[in-house]
């Protein structure tokens, strides 16, 4: 069996240049750190910048049965004729920042609930 395998960074695929990859997941299972290794070349292709989407996919049947990780491009280093990219899943705009509203008991929306989900 085939296993196969699909890699983009801002919706273009750069699977051709992954070297290597490793996911770890940090603080439990809820947040994800990616370290991806690839051909400097890829540098031809897309310029990669911190706040760019990264996915990978996997699959048998096709390369794009299951996502493996869905982030976003923290750092990238290049070393020698490779890039290192480090990256986060997207869970991790909920730890940096502050993701919450808040709905007074006064005013226009009088603390109703019907208010709250319109």
């Amino acid at each position: 069996m085939v296993l196969l395998q699909q890699t983009k960074i801002n919706n273009v695929d750069v699977s051709s240049y992954v070297v290597n990859w490793s996911k770890d997941e940090a603080d439990g299972e809820y947040l994800a750190v990616l370290t991806l290794k690839m051909v400097r070349g890829v540098l031809n292709i897309v310029n990669i910048t911190p706040g760019m989407t990264i996915e990978i996919w996997r699959g048998t049947t096709t390369a794009t049965d299951l996502k493996i990780f869905s982030g976003y491009i923290e750092k990238a280093t290049p070393e020698g004729g490779a890039i290192t990219i480090q990256a986060k899943d997207k869970l991790w705009n909920l730890v940096r920042n502050e993701v919450t509203t808040i709905y007074d008991s006064t005013g226009s929306q009088a603390g109703k609930i019907s208010a709250i989900f319109l």
